[in-house]
């Protein structure tokens, strides 16, 4: 009787696991990442493959990839974001943006940076600063780029790329802020750079 009273509820939430742990299986040329996720619905399949994406190549649009395939990105979409796949798409279309930029095409940073073969070691800093003053200076300026655009009304999919650029660029840089402040605070440079950073960005102050 006490190991039934102990299996029972570890078979229980074995299956809650089992229904609710998901993951996105993205296949590459010779590898495939698997991305965990908790899905939004409970369901019997655990591995789920996003038709749109194709690993090293770009995004495919849903009008081209087929019925099924179409089907399947409903699917994957609902268990995995809750979304239509209007909205799910949009996702994937930031994050390939933000991929595009990375790699130097329409890159949003030179707008920040200035053309790389003038200015190296961006943004405005001076030549010699340490490597993680200058990795947080750079996301610090995606981050105030997002939180300052406005989309117009009705703009679904600019609205939720403004909010996944500022998910991915600004958590963590109010307490990065103040902790480069205090560490290269005898830096009188780097110290006048950074204090042109407001304390708040994840409070919602001006960026």
């Amino acid at each position: 009787m006490r190991y039934v009273t102990r299996v029972v509820p570890m078979l229980g939430a074995a299956l809650l696991l089992w229904l609710f742990m998901g993951f996105e299986a993205i296949d590459y040329e010779h590898s495939t990442d698997y991305k965990f996720f908790i899905k939004q619905y409970p369901s019997w399949t655990t591995v789920y493959r996003n038709p749109v994406l194709c690993g090293e190549c770009d995004l495919r649009r849903p009008e081209n990839i087929g019925i099924e395939a179409n089907w399947q990105f409903e699917a994957f979409c609902r268990v995995r974001f809750d979304l239509d796949p209007g909205l799910c798409y949009a996702i994937y279309a930031a994050k390939q943006r933000r991929a595009d930029e990375r790699a130097g095409r329409e890159s949003m940073r030179a707008r920040f940076n200035g053309p790389r073969e003038e200015r190296p070691w961006a943004p405005g800093f001076p030549l010699g600063t340490p490597e993680d003053v200058l990795d947080f200076a750079k996301r610090r300026n995606l981050c105030d780029y997002f939180r300052a655009e406005a989309p117009e009304p009705g703009q679904r999919e600019r609205a939720l790329e403004i909010e996944l650029g500022i998910a991915t660029y600004c958590p963590g840089t109010d307490k990065e802020l103040a902790y480069l402040r205090q560490k290269y605070g005898h830096q009188a440079e780097v110290t006048q750079r950074l204090a042109e950073y407001g304390s708040a960005a994840e409070r919602g102050g001006k960026p």
